[in-house]
């Protein structure tokens, strides 16, 4: 009878033990979870601000404001006000003035290399979101409004691109859905 008791409460004391242990073995892994996701949004919010310092410092931004700055130029000197509305009520009809404009803009050699600096950063804050290094909605409010601004303008040059260097448009293409899949 003491032995059965002994062993009543030894089972009872195994059981509370365990199920203890199993209890502070499932918080530790949520805690532990909790952390991980924690270092890893710390993570991909510093490597996003890496990429803002190399757009800000590194020339992909100013190559950015000087295709911004000829574009400007060539919109207020070479488009007429016709043109202009009939771009405002016709998706084609901007279509073919973005393509003009945007031909023309590339004319000259420092704006194609211009056109290559900000395509290849693009290209590779892609690349950064995909590998899960950088922030996705962070690099949307820092940089979607650039990005489809540049995409818009430059879409026909992009595709023409695209038609001598296959998979030229992958990452700007993947990068264009990423945006779009986050919610304002």
């Amino acid at each position: 009878m003491a032995e059965d008791r002994e062993s009543g409460i030894s089972l009872w004391l195994r059981r509370f033990l365990g199920t203890g242990a199993g209890i502070a073995t499932a918080a530790g892994v949520v805690l532990g979870v909790w952390e991980y996701r924690q270092r890893g949004d710390l993570t991909r919010a510093r490597e996003t601000m890496d990429m803002i310092t190399v757009w800000e410092q590194q020339g992909a931004r100013d190559a950015y404001r000087a295709l911004s700055r000829d574009l400007e130029t060539k919109i207020a000197t070479e488009l007429s006000e016709a043109d202009v509305l009939a771009a405002d009520q016709s998706r084609r009809a901007q279509r073919n003035l973005y393509a003009n404009i945007s031909r023309s803009v590339l004319a000259t050699g420092d704006q194609k290399q211009n056109f290559e600096d900000v395509v290849y950063f693009f290209s590779r804050l892609s690349l950064c979101i995909d590998a899960g290094l950088c922030d996705d909605r962070i690099s949307k409010v820092f940089f979607g409004d650039t990005f489809h601004s540049f995409v818009l303008v430059f879409s026909t040059q992009i595709s023409a691109r695209e038609q001598v260097i296959a998979g030229f448009d992958d990452a700007l293409v993947n990068l264009e859905r990423t945006f779009a899949r986050i919610e304002e």
